[in-house]
């Protein structure tokens, strides 16, 4: 999934292209451990939601999965990304644009 994930979206701007998010080397290193660190099916509706830009109903349809589940996963997943990212009790990148992609609402 990640694979095919990441060539569809090669050569797409993403979050790690803008000096405005004030995430250097380092952080986005941390970040990529942080997303390793998920389970598969945590992962993949995250950056199916924040990468790719995917509506939930979207994301239901493309992994075949009804769309509670992919509301389940996406809260899972969330809280679960922000543990791997804490450092003694707080997340570093809270007001990051991370935080924002992660934290998207469902759209209405």
């Amino acid at each position: 999934m990640l694979r095919r994930l990441e060539r569809d979206l090669a050569g797409r701007p993403s979050w790690t292209d803008h000096p405005e998010t004030g995430l250097d080397a380092k952080d986005i290193e941390r970040i990529h451990r942080a997303l390793a660190g998920l389970d598969e099916k945590y992962r993949d509706v995250l950056l199916l939601l924040s990468g790719a830009e995917l509506t939930y109903e979207e994301i239901a349809r493309a992994l075949g999965i009804p769309l509670g589940t992919v509301r389940s996963r996406i809260a899972r997943g969330r809280a679960r990304l922000r543990e791997l990212l804490e450092v003694d009790g707080k997340n570093p990148f809270e007001l990051s644009e991370l935080e924002h992609c992660a934290t998207k609402e469902e759209p209405t």
